[in-house]
């Protein structure tokens, strides 16, 4: 009984004090640092196009691979997608420091431009994860 006791606070000491090789989880400090438009203008007819400059920018230590910018329309609670440039098919990483700026082009009918109570979401992803939001 006395050796179980000995054995079993042996086992308990070396779980206790045994260093753990656990992988430290990824964090990914990113941000959307510009989101501008430069405002619908017609091009054909009643078409217009509404031109978004999309800048993001890699504020950690890590490169960032597999990036999603999304541009998404906002009227009365409803969304509608503008535009989507998905970079993981193109293996796009994003170095410690670096900034990108993407232009993404809307095309819609003059009516659809002229929507009351409007706005822009841009929203930069990486496998899933939301890094930032911007509001426009």
């Amino acid at each position: 009984m006395l050796i179980f006791a000995v054995i079993l606070a042996l086992i308990i000491l070396l779980v206790a004090f045994f260093p753990k090789n656990t992988p430290k989880p990824i964090t990914y400090e990113a941000k959307i640092s510009g989101f501008t438009s430069e405002g619908p203008y017609p091009i054909v007819g009643v078409t217009m196009v509404d031109v978004f400059n999309v800048t993001v920018q890699n504020t950690g230590k890590t490169e960032i691979n597999n990036m999603n910018l999304t541009v998404e329309r906002l009227i009365n609670q409803t969304i509608t997608t503008v535009g989507s440039f998905d970079y993981q098919y193109e293996n796009f990483t994003l170095k410690p420091g670096e900034a990108l700026s993407v232009r993404v082009d809307f095309l819609l009918g003059l009516d659809e431009m002229m929507s009351p109570n409007q706005s822009f979401l841009a929203i930069l992803r990486t496998n899933g994860i939301i890094l930032d939001e911007r509001y426009l």
